[in-house]
Formats: structure tokens, sequence, C-alpha cells
């Protein structure tokens, strides 16, 4: 049987008794999982995966019991390596950020380096980006939710790669091989399409990124970043 998940709202507090889902979410429970009132779903919380029962099911509104009350599913630690991706064209970066969720990345941020494809950041991208992580996270069952930065320009970008506790990697055709005796959760960087300019690289030197390398082929900045995720993710079973 096809599982029945949907996403805690956001915003809403643990101790909730009751949900109400928004309109997108009612809507897919409604017409695409075909939910009645009894029935039960999974809820992809901030805190784990909870169970709840449909209280009321029309065609204004979804309310969901959780239960058992305020217990949580903890299937998935906050772990993963953090990405930092640059500014992409708007549908890359959304199937971009899609797969990051799937892929383990335990947080995403967005930078602006001087080839990025924008030029000005829009403050209100992170919160759609927030939006699609969570249906993401649903339809993976993944239980913690993908931590999303505002948009970063490059010195606030390399203010914040300072205080990064990990190990911290840049991906470079001309790199080595992942170091995995001290992989841990890292902090990975991608170049923008046009790469990163030689004053950037310069500042990610200064800070002890590792150049890392993916093979020979040169890959769009979305394509690196996710085969980078995927190998870090089976570097880390392997482990």
């Amino acid at each position: 049987m096809r599982p029945r998940r949907l996403a805690w709202p956001l915003g809403a507090p643990r101790t909730e008794r009751e949900i109400t889902l928004d309109r997108a979410q009612a809507r897919h429970g409604l017409l695409a999982l075909r939910l009645t009132v009894g029935r039960e779903v999974t809820l992809t919380s901030p805190w784990g995966l909870c169970p709840a029962v449909v209280k009321r099911a029309d065609r204004q509104r979804l309310i969901l019991t959780v239960e058992p009350v305020g217990e949580f599913e903890a299937t998935q630690a906050a772990t993963g390596p953090t990405l930092a991706l640059p500014l992409l064209r708007p549908s890359r970066f959304d199937w971009a950020v899609e797969k990051a969720v799937e892929l383990g990345a335990r947080e995403l941020w967005p930078i602006l380096p001087a080839r990025s494809r924008a030029r000005q950041p829009d403050s209100q991208k992170p919160e759609r980006w927030r939006r699609l992580a969570e249906e993401a996270r649903k339809q993976c069952a993944r239980a913690q939710p993908l931590a999303i930065a505002e948009i970063l320009t490059w010195p606030d970008f390399l203010t914040r790669a300072s205080s990064f506790a990990g190990l911290r990697l840049r991906l470079d055709p001309s790199g080595a091989s992942w170091p995995v005796e001290s992989m841990g959760d890292p902090l990975l960087v991608v170049g923008p399409e046009g790469g990163l300019t030689e004053s950037e690289t310069a500042d990610l030197v200064a800070l002890g990124f590792h150049p890392v390398s993916l093979g020979p082929w040169a890959l769009r900045s979305e394509t690196a970043a996710l085969a980078a995720l995927a190998q870090l993710g089976g570097l880390v079973r392997a482990g």
C-alpha cells in the first residue's frame, strides 16, 4: 500500500494536539491520497515522523489528530553535509533543493560568487525553497528538515564558513580524492557554471578548503552538487 505522508505545518508548535493543514497539503491529502475521517497518516515534522489520524476531511479543511500525543519517531539524526551552492537558473536551483533533501544534506547555503547567474539576491526565494524542501521531505519520509539559509553574498559566506567546525571541501576538477578518514559532516562548496574566480579560489584556500574531484567530466553546478552528495552518502554508509 502506498504510504500516506503529509508535512507538519511550518511554524506549528510541537505541542499542537490538532493539526489543520494548509490549503496545498489539504488538497493533496483529499485528492491525491483520498483521505477520509479515521484514516491513519504520517506527518514529517521537524522532530521526526509522527503518526496521526484524520479527524475532519471536507472540501475546505483537513484536520488531523496527533497520535499518540507529543510522541515522535526520530528516525534520522540531524547529520549530513552542508552544501554551499551558487544561485542558478530558478528551475535548476529548485530541482537541486529537492534532490539535496533526498540525498541527505543537512543544510543548504545559497551563495553569490562573482559568476553566479543572479546578481541581486531575492529575499523571497528562500521561503519558496523551504516549501519545496518540505514537499521533498514528505515524499522521501525524511525525518529532519533541510535547513536553508538566507542568500549569502560572497563576503557573508566566507564569514560563515570561517566558523564552520567540520571539514571544508571544494569541488575542483584537478583536486584529490575524498579524505575518507576525516570526513564527518563536511561543508562542500560548488562553483558556478563559469567557475570561481582566482580571488575566490584563493579565499577558499586561505580558509583551508580541500580540493576534491568528481572525475574528468565537466558537470553543471547542480549535477556536480548532487553527484558529490551521492558520493558522500556512499562513503558514509561504507564507513
